[in-house]
């Protein structure tokens, strides 16, 4: 097989119903790491999300230290990181502890937050994030690079030489930029970081962003040789009908949540500086969550359908010139057996077609072995 396509999956703990217990969701995650990586998916990728329902993962480095050590070959990633939320320092050297801890790669997605909610969590002034996000972004760079820096910045300074331990040097830590725009493509461009795209746009958009990011860079002399990676909902069934009647039922739940989490009912347009076009994108989850019929537009982006359609969804982006992906098979009020029957059916009737490389892991301790020690742990924490 010519093509060897990376396959991963991109998670966060998000409730099933409005009842399911927090705790009990972040098991149910893990669990799902755990499948994932007996089927042989090659990275799995984790949120950032603070204070909301929406997505439960404050500490996704937290959640990938805990798989480093229980699935110790799964390159780990992060979709995204939001930068203006972070100490660089203090990320530095979380980020090449973990680096320590797997054999894997790290797949650090970078971002700068779109929610007015949790940057008044955080502390942050949103209007600050561009800013942030590049001060930061270089620090991290100086930081990963083992040497000893110096900087001066406007929210960050270090007049002393700082030296970040442990020490990063041979470590696989690869950097990446959410993109959602050929704007955006083109600044993730300016500052030399491949771009990490979303699948919810049609695929001229993705072209285009995608060709822009490579021309940009080729002028600056910068080599194009990375990993292109696009992210989007997974879910296989028989046939397109039955995969679209169960995206219909439940995928509109999670745009009304998400429209919930980012605020996107309180006013009618973004009046923070640097997010004045978010408005039609606000729109677009509007309409997404609530008009009926909208979402099969959605699904149609997404990798949603019988094993032949969600193929030939794969290989058109393969075509454009993406060689890695992030499935995602869990939102908000989708139950976690159809979670896992999508993501079992995709490894043993679609993966094989694109990876030469993706076959089930063999483990020493079956992972439902290691869930039910992580319970019977969690359980006598909690009781004591």
């Amino acid at each position: 097989m010519a093509q060897d396509i990376k396959l991963g999956l991109s998670l966060a703990p998000a409730p099933s119903s409005a009842d399911t217990l927090d705790y009990s969701e972040l098991g149910d995650i893990l669990d799902d790491c755990f499948l994932a990586y007996e089927l042989g998916y090659k990275s799995v990728w984790f949120q950032e999300h603070h204070a909301t329902l929406y997505h439960q993962c404050p500490g996704p480095l937290m959640l990938l230290s805990y798989l480093a050590r229980s699935c110790p070959d799964l390159d780990l990633g992060t979709a995204c990181l939001i930068l203006p939320w972070h100490n660089p320092v203090r990320l530095a050297g979380e980020l090449t502890t973990l680096a320590g801890l797997t054999r894997g790669d790290l797949l650090i997605g970078l971002g700068r937050g779109t929610s007015r909610d949790e940057y008044y969590s955080i502390g942050v002034d949103m209007s600050e994030s561009r800013e942030r996000f590049d001060e930061v972004l270089d620090i991290l760079r100086l930081g990963l690079s083992g040497k000893p820096f110096t900087y001066e910045g406007k929210f960050h300074s270090y007049p002393r030489e700082v030296t970040i331990h442990p020490n990063p040097q041979g470590r696989r830590i690869h950097l990446y930029g959410a993109v959602g725009s050929v704007p955006t493509a083109q600044m993730m461009a300016k500052r030399c970081i491949p771009p990490l795209f979303t699948s919810a746009f049609p695929n001229r958009v993705l072209g285009e962003m995608l060709g822009s990011w490579k021309d940009h860079m080729i002028s600056a002399g910068n080599s194009v040789d990375v990993d292109f990676t696009v992210q989007g909902q997974m879910l296989v069934a028989d046939t397109d009908d039955e995969a679209y009647a169960l995206g219909r039922e439940y995928f509109p739940l999670f745009f009304r949540m998400l429209a919930h989490h980012y605020g996107v009912e309180k006013a009618a347009n973004i009046n923070t500086k640097g997010y004045e076009d978010f408005e039609r994108v606000f729109e677009t989850y509007r309409r997404w969550g609530n008009v009926p019929g909208a979402i099969d537009q959605y699904l149609e982006r997404q990798f949603v359908g019988s094993p032949e359609s969600v193929s030939r969804r794969i290989q058109d982006l393969v075509d454009l010139g993406f060689n890695s992906f992030g499935f995602t098979p869990h939102v908000y009020g989708v139950p976690k057996d159809l979670r896992r029957l999508s993501m079992t059916r995709f490894a043993r009737e679609i993966a094989p077609n694109f990876s030469a490389s993706f076959r089930p892991r063999s483990q020493s301790q079956p992972a439902a072995s290691k869930t039910t020690a992580r319970r019977n742990t969690s359980e006598v924490v909690h009781s004591a």
